[in-house]
C-alpha cells in the first residue's frame, strides 16, 4: 500500500471517530498530501437576530475542490444555491436559517462515493453587539466557521 492510500485510510478512522470535516478542501500542493485547506463559501456578518451574507467565493469553479480524503467533490449544487443567495439581504434567523438547511441537506447526503460533511463560512461580528448565541446557537447550526475577520478586512469588502 503506497503513502496516499495510507493517508486516505487514516483520514477516513478521523471521519469515523469525530465530527463530519469540511466539504471543500483546495487540492492539495505538496506530493503525498490529500488536501490543501478548508474553501470557504463566503462571508457572514452576523449581528444580533440578523444575518447578512456580504461575500460569495466565487473562485470555486477555478479551484476545483477536493473532499477530506482527497477525492474531487461535486459542488455544483452547493455553488448554485450560494449564486442565488442575495447578497447584502438582512435576514432574521428564520431566513438564514432557509438558506443554511440547503447545506445540511447537501452535506448530509452520504453516498459510496461521497462522504458526510459541513460547508463552512467566514464571518465578522462586533463583539460588543452580537451575543456569542447568535455565533454558537444559529451561524453554527448551518456552517462550520472558517475565519473571523477583522474590521478592516470586513470593511475592504463590504
Amino acid at each position: 500500500m503506497d503513502a496516499r492510500e495510507q493517508a486516505r485510510q487514516e483520514a477516513m478512522r478521523n471521519i469515523n471517530q469525530g465530527n463530519p470535516p469540511s466539504c471543500l478542501y483546495q487540492r492539495p500542493t505538496i506530493a503525498g498530501e490529500l488536501r490543501g485547506k478548508s474553501i470557504p463559501l463566503g462571508v457572514v456578518h452576523i449581528e444580533d437576530g440578523h444575518m447578512t451574507l456580504v461575500s460569495k467565493n466565487r473562485e470555486l469553479p477555478d479551484l476545483r475542490p477536493v473532499n477530506y480524503i482527497g477525492d474531487a467533490v461535486d459542488y455544483a449544487e452547493a455553488y448554485e444555491i450560494l449564486l442565488d443567495w442575495p447578497l447584502g439581504q438582512r435576514m432574521d434567523i428564520n431566513g438564514f436559517a432557509e438558506h443554511g438547511a440547503h447545506y445540511i441537506r447537501i452535506g448530509d447526503d452520504e453516498s459510496s462515493d461521497k462522504i458526510k460533511c459541513r460547508f463552512m463560512m467566514s464571518y465578522y461580528m462586533e463583539d460588543y453587539a452580537v451575543s456569542i448565541s447568535m455565533l454558537d446557537e444559529v451561524f453554527e447550526r448551518y456552517f462550520f466557521r472558517q475565519v473571523r475577520l477583522s474590521q478592516d478586512e470586513f470593511e475592504s469588502i463590504r
